[in-house]
């Protein structure tokens, strides 16, 4: 197999291209703030074959570790060729708000990331990761976006554990599908344990960004008040039910 390497540049974002010729799934990766202390990797998984294109994210929030780590898995495992994308691609970001995982906080400086799309090509560090991010989902024209966080309380308590939030339409009714298979697939200890379906995104968010694009968006809330291999683990088997409801 020939692997051939170059760079890019799309929309101001340095993108480093590994193409495997002989081999149907080809990588490419590329740097999100590139030549700055947040810069924060992304990945594209490309199957060669027609299908829809979908992105996931974690990281959002740096102290919501479930998240970045089950995608990061997720990566790690694409790139190794454990797991195949058998038709359409994936976006891959394990880690958006990378210096905030690193320090283990929630904030990119004094600013939400959640909070910040479109973003602003001219604004803080996180205005501007939210416009990079946004014009990827322009670029690639993707089909839906999956951000993963975590919260300290269940959704019953007053938090936002253990739901599954949706934009409006199709989105919808995928995160009730999805809700319905990790509660058949999961064993509850306790009634809060159980998943369930939230309201709509919030403005300025990554999944709200999405339903601006008139694509399907979602936010994945585990709950920290349950073992961190379990949060992992109902990370990846919800975002496994959504690949493939979307073919991929």
């Amino acid at each position: 197999m020939v692997v051939r390497r170059f760079v890019c540049l799309l929309a101001g974002l340095i993108i480093f291209c590994s193409v495997s010729i002989g081999s149907a799934q080809t990588i490419t990766t590329g740097n999100l703030l590139a030549q700055s202390e947040y810069q924060t990797p992304y990945y594209i998984v490309d199957s060669g074959v027609p299908g829809s294109t979908v992105m996931i994210i974690g990281g959002t929030h740096g102290n919501e570790q479930a998240g970045w780590e089950a995608v990061s898995l997720l990566q790690s495992e694409y790139s190794q060729s454990i797991r195949k994308v058998e038709r359409g691609r994936l976006i891959i970001i394990p880690k958006a708000n990378i210096r905030g995982v690193n320090r283990f906080v929630r904030l990119m400086e004094r600013d939400d990331l959640n909070r910040c799309y479109p973003g602003d090509e001219n604004g803080s560090p996180a205005e501007r990761l939210a416009n990079q991010i946004t014009t990827i989902m322009q670029t690639y024209q993707v089909d839906a976006v999956i951000d993963c966080h975590e919260s300290l309380k269940y959704a019953n308590s007053g938090g936002l554990g253990n739901l599954i939030i949706a934009t409006s339409g199709p989105a919808r009714t995928l995160a009730k599908g999805a809700v319905n298979y990790i509660n058949a697939h999961t064993q509850p200890r306790t009634a809060n344990q159980s998943w369930r379906i939230g309201g709509y995104p919030i403005k300025g968010s990554t999944a709200w960004q999405a339903g601006q694009l008139q694509r399907n968006g979602f936010t994945i809330e585990t709950c920290v008040k349950d073992k961190l291999a379990d949060r992992i683990a109902h990370q990846i088997m919800v975002i496994e039910f959504l690949l493939a409801k979307h073919q991929i």
